[in-house]
């Protein structure tokens, strides 16, 4: 089920399954901090929170909005994948595998109609593929590809959504390196905040977090000369860019941080959630990049 260059559209082809999407639910609530779910109709989930009181609490989430962060991480490795392979391959080559892949879209959507009829939001992950391929891989004299959606119904879908799965958004290694690489300068004292190696060390853990979706090995514990406010605000500010449609942080984020970094060698793992995208806490330092300041309240 994980894309490859080969098959990069291998998680859609695994996702579009009614017995998989269920098996992709269990496992998000399996890293959540909810006491017991209900799948109920797969449309709707309803789950119970413990909150910080020791009180239980009864809430609701809609399949899309669970499975949306889910979609949109795969279509960025969809597009990484076959850029990779593009540009790795011959002319021919190219032609053919663009080719291949687009069959592959307009079988999943005759094999699998009547389910994303229902599941309307799983056509724009696919649609965002095509237009990738379109507007970005294509050789110049080829046509552009589209898809058969005669069997699908009309989707009404949130703008902002629609727009989620534009090939021109930034792909999870720009996003990184738009929020760290000032950690790659000087701090408010003049000093370098960290060096070149631990920089590097700092991209690769945080790389493999995004890409996996666990804490990685972590060999060296670093230690850059920043407030824990804003270590703690910047990954925060990771989880907001990356999962933009949902609040519930995914608790490997907080773990990360501790397991990483030895400013919270004091720290223990329940403090730093509690603190965690505090907006008030960092203070905004010149040297701070927008995409974090933007969330910095006054």
């Amino acid at each position: 089920m994980n894309s490859t260059e080969l098959h990069p559209l291998a998680y859609f082809e695994y996702i579009i399954d009614s017995e998989n999407i269920l098996e992709v639910i269990k496992n998000e609530f399996l890293y959540s901090d909810c006491i017991s779910y209900d799948l109920g109709d797969s449309i709707e989930i309803k789950y119970v929170e413990q909150n910080d009181l020791g009180e239980f609490i009864q809430k609701s989430i809609l399949t899309k909005d669970l499975l949306f962060p889910k979609l949109y991480r795969e279509f960025q490795k969809a597009k990484n994948n076959l850029y990779y392979c593009c540009i790795n391959s011959t002319k021919s080559t190219t032609e053919n595998y663009l080719r291949i892949q687009v069959n592959t879209l307009q079988t999943l959507i005759n094999k699998n109609s009547y389910l994303i009829n229902n599941h309307s939001y799983f056509m724009l992950p696919l649609r965002g593929i095509l237009n990738y391929i379109n507007d970005v891989l294509l050789i110049p004299e080829m046509e552009r590809f589209e898809l058969d959606e005669s069997q699908i119904s009309t989707i009404e879908m949130a703008n902002v959504e629609e727009n989620s799965f534009d090939s021109t958004q930034k792909s999870d290694i720009e996003k990184i390196h738009s929020i760290f690489d000032f950690m790659n300068a000087k701090n408010e004292q003049r000093e370098n905040i960290l060096s070149e190696e631990d920089f590097q060390l700092l991209l690769k853990y945080t790389t493999e977090l995004v890409k996996y979706e666990r804490v990685p090995v972590i060999e060296k514990q670093l230690e850059p000369k920043i407030s824990n406010d804003l270590i703690r605000f910047s990954y925060w500010v990771l989880h907001k860019e990356l999962y933009t449609t949902t609040r519930r942080i995914k608790p490997y984020f907080y773990d990360f941080v501790k397991a990483l970094f030895l400013n919270f060698k004091d720290s223990n793992v329940i403090s730093i959630k509690n603190q965690f995208g505090t907006s008030t806490r960092p203070y905004k330092h010149d040297y701070i990049p927008d995409i974090i300041r933007k969330y910095i309240k006054e």
